[in-house]
């Protein structure tokens, strides 16, 4: 859903696809790597993520994990993807983006991009972890119940980005 990818966001993918699929010795180290490329979705100095804008090297990492969502067999390496990527999906309709002329190549918009590829992950992992149902019901319903106020508040549109050359 995310049309151009940048060779850093395709190297990222891979990484964390190849970290995803299960192999005899466990490669949580690489996943790991990638979660502390993104902050934990709680407020931090009293900011939520979606006051904070993501760079595009974040919007990658976070693009990347939700590719390996589907791929994860341990319950508990999806339990944390879930945890880091549920507070992302719940302010998804109001997240800052720095402007960079890569966010212009995501298709149809990275707002529209990141949210239907969040919301993928966390349906993927309710999907393959019955044990995560809850949080996943969870996450979800609370996406749904924030549309309407963002839309009133004037976001949930694809917002124009604007560069000055």
């Amino acid at each position: 859903m995310n049309g151009h990818r940048g060779l850093r966001g395709k190297a990222l993918e891979k990484i964390a696809l190849l970290s995803a699929t299960p192999t005899k010795t466990p490669q949580k180290s690489d996943l790991t790597r990638l979660y502390d490329a993104c902050p934990v979705g709680l407020p931090q100095n009293g900011q939520f993520l979606a006051q904070s804008p993501i760079s595009p090297a974040e919007l990658d990492v976070l693009f990347a994990l939700c590719k390996a969502a589907p791929l994860l067999d341990d319950v508990e390496t999806a339990d944390r993807l879930l945890k880091q990527l549920s507070p992302y999906l719940l302010e998804a309709p109001t997240q800052a983006i720095y402007p960079s002329p890569f966010i212009r190549l995501i298709e149809p918009s990275p707002w529209e991009a990141l949210t239907y590829d969040l919301t993928s992950a966390v349906l993927a992992i309710g999907i393959r972890h019955r044990a995560l149902h809850d949080h996943v019901f969870d996450c979800t319903i609370g996406y749904l119940r924030i549309l309407p106020s963002s839309r009133q508040l004037g976001f949930c549109q694809t917002p124009s980005i604007r560069f000055s050359w």
